[in-house]
């Protein structure tokens, strides 16, 4: 398997297939991932918090995000910097999980649900 020199997996660089694993506290890990849409663009399910500008780089050589996908209610800690990043991306989460982020996050926005 390759890997981008910032850190994404390709699993499958034509379908926008790609892994990202990071930190969410100091024991903590997570992965994110992406796949192409339909349309061509990438959707990204579980966005890391604290993504560099190198790795954001890094993928945007696969696709442009159209959509983010909070899959838990702990992306309070980071859809918010992905919406600033990618402002024309539509954004989702599961209720449950949209309300959690709703109450922890001042810049999370509306999310739809999935």
């Amino acid at each position: 398997m390759q890997t981008t020199p910032q850190g994404w997996k390709i699993i499958d660089g034509d379908a926008g297939v790609l892994s990202f694993s990071y930190k969410f506290a100091a024991e903590g890990q997570a992965n994110c991932f992406t796949a192409r849409l339909a349309e061509g663009g990438l959707m990204v399910i579980s966005p890391p918090r604290g993504i560099d500008e190198a790795a954001i780089a890094d993928l945007a050589s696969f696709g442009e995000v159209q959509a983010i996908v909070a899959n838990n209610g702990y992306h309070h800690l980071g859809v918010g910097r992905w919406r600033e990043l990618f402002p024309a991306a539509r954004c989702f989460a599961a209720p449950g999980a949209a309300t959690r982020i709703a109450k922890k996050s001042k810049d999370a926005g509306t999310l739809e649900p999935l």
